[in-house]
């Protein structure tokens, strides 16, 4: 950031605890472009854009809550200049399609004619008819593609393509506590042949660890699990929160990779009255998009070849980027399931198969008569490739 600028803070009530002020600041990038932004930083990837002919504002959401994000974007629009141009951006982050068209009417409404949009997902979801009006440009952050690429990770990174000594059929890991997770990993749990063929781990993370505590938590988890299953829960193989973007070898030593990203598809608030409410305590990531993380990142990082509970779509979304989803390996036609429950049995289902089909010796000689280096070389390029991507910067100088 640049600090010999002027800053301006202002400050109000969140809609979640009147009692707690948001601290909204605005500023100027190096660029000279107004940037408005929760606290005192606001994401670097902003800096990278050329602002030459002083034609856009930038707001950007980064740690706002979806609740307080009209109000947010209210309060920041009462300190832009005015211009046509302006860019949104929640760089780590796929909050639902519902969201963003809140933000893009109230753009709408303040005369905005275009507008870039950088967020995490890598689809953008439906956007409302009556703002096509609007010329909106959405782009994948690359935040995610390159979280891995940093120079206290990197060098644990594996070979590129390189089979190695795998002597584990599966990996499928779940920090944080989310219905689905949990659905998934006592069907595991319940299966101990299979159990011992993988490393499973499930609500662990200490943002969650209230979970197995709290009353009422325990009341809603009896509706899914016995009292026998229950006990089994969390799964952790003592790793720190702070671990989830690092490598470990016990991970890389798996064949595939059940990755559970954050985003399933399945908006959670919406079935409350069908089904009962989910504690406040749980995580929950209510989002309609496709999301990439550092989960999928790690799959392709660690030569694996995944599955995924993810939401609909997560698939055929990452072959259209250029991934190779081994699909003379693996069957993933529950990508196109939108029904959460009925999604995880299907890759239950498959990933069982794929196991049972061979040994881990087994597994390693089919791979290497299958070019597998080459292919999973070519996944761990790809996400390098998008880490260094500069398109967002290139479409601000064409555009803007």
């Amino acid at each position: 950031m640049d600090t010999t600028t002027h800053i301006e803070k202002f400050y109000h009530p969140s809609y979640l605890d009147p009692n707690k002020n948001l601290e909204i600041t605005k500023t100027k990038t190096i660029c000279h472009a107004d940037i408005v932004h929760l606290n005192d930083q606001y994401d670097a990837l902003y800096d990278s854009l050329t602002n030459k002919s002083n034609s856009f504002n930038i707001i950007d959401y980064q740690s706002i809550s979806e609740f307080d994000i009209s109000l947010y974007t209210k309060y920041a629009l009462s300190c832009l200049p005015k211009k046509e141009n302006i860019i949104v951006g929640y760089t780590t982050e796929a909050l639902n399609s519902t969201y963003w068209n809140i933000v893009f009417d109230m753009l709408q409404s303040d005369g905005y004619k275009n507008i870039l949009w950088i967020d995490g997902a890598l689809t953008k979801g439906p956007v409302l008819r009556h703002l096509e009006k609007l010329k909106i440009t959405h782009f994948t952050a690359p935040t995610f593609f390159k979280s891995l690429f940093r120079p206290l990770v990197v060098d644990k990174i594996p070979t590129a393509g390189d089979i190695g000594c795998k002597n584990k059929h599966f990996v499928s890991l779940g920090r944080l506590v989310r219905q689905e997770r949990i659905y998934f990993t006592n069907k595991i749990l319940n299966e101990a042949d299979l159990l011992n063929k993988g490393i499973v781990t499930c609500g662990w993370g200490n943002d969650t660890l209230n979970v197995w505590k709290d009353p009422n938590s325990i009341n809603y988890l009896k509706l899914m699990l016995s009292d026998d299953e229950l006990a089994k829960f969390p799964v952790s193989v003592n790793h720190a929160d702070n671990d989830q973007h690092h490598f470990f070898k016990e991970f890389e030593s798996a064949i595939f990779n059940v990755v559970q990203e954050s985003s399933v598809g399945s908006d959670v608030r919406s079935h409350v009255k069908y089904y009962s409410p989910v504690p406040y305590n749980w995580q929950t990531v209510s989002s309609d998009r496709v999301f990439f993380t550092e989960k999928t990142a790690k799959a392709f990082l660690m030569n694996q070849i995944p599955l995924f509970i993810a939401a609909p779509g997560m698939v055929q979304v990452l072959r259209e980027l250029g991934f190779d989803m081994f699909d003379d390996i693996v069957n993933h036609n529950y990508d196109k399931e939108d029904n959460i429950y009925k999604r995880c049995d299907l890759v239950f289902d498959e990933l069982k198969r794929l196991v049972n089909m061979y040994t881990i010796n087994g597994w390693c000689e089919i791979l290497k008569q299958r070019n597998m280096s080459v292919r999973l070389a070519n996944n761990f390029y790809r996400v390098k490739t998008l880490a260094q991507s500069n398109d967002i910067e290139a479409w601000v100088d064409s555009n803007f």
